[in-house]
């Protein structure tokens, strides 16, 4: 079936542009002079998702990207360097996108592990003011990246076309 689906999913313009826009539209949380947009209300009030916020913008990209290309590939990581491979994405931008990749991921494990260590369960809603200031420079730019990951997906896929 994912061969078939792989086959068949470069051709199917409406398809990819409705993937591509699922993966815009849960925008990176950075304000407009590039402050963290934390919750505000609610039990997740001061924290910042990393999954929905950044790790599902960018995987669902590279899904897409993939899907585009024909791309058998799973992982996102190997669908970054697959794409890069194939043109779609220039070396220096599929770096810097591995490199947002690896900071969310990185900042996302010890603050799941540090929950269960203090007895909750795991989530993945990260204070930034816990975090140390070089890590919430990297989360930043990590997230710029993402925004311009989006931002590049909208445009090749014209995902504004999409109600």
């Amino acid at each position: 079936l994912w061969e078939w689906v792989c086959d068949r999913a470069p051709s199917q313009t409406l398809f990819l542009r409705l993937m591509a826009h699922s993966a815009v539209e849960r925008t990176p949380p950075l304000g407009l002079f590039g402050r963290f947009v934390v919750e505000r209300t609610g039990v997740h009030k001061g924290t910042l998702d990393l999954k929905a916020r950044g790790v599902f913008p960018m995987t669902q990209a590279m899904r897409v990207y993939a899907l585009s290309l024909g791309v058998r590939e799973t992982n996102t990581v190997d669908r970054l360097r697959a794409a890069e491979m194939r043109g779609a994405l220039p070396a220096a931008e599929s770096r810097d996108l591995r490199g947002a990749y690896e900071v969310i991921s990185r900042l996302r494990l010890p603050h799941q592990l540090a929950r269960l260590e203090a007895g909750l369960p795991p989530d993945n809603h990260l204070d930034p003011e816990g975090i140390g200031a070089s890590d919430r420079l990297l989360l930043k730019e990590a997230f710029k990246t993402v925004g311009w990951l989006q931002r590049m997906l909208g445009d090749r896929f014209q995902t504004n076309l999409v109600g």
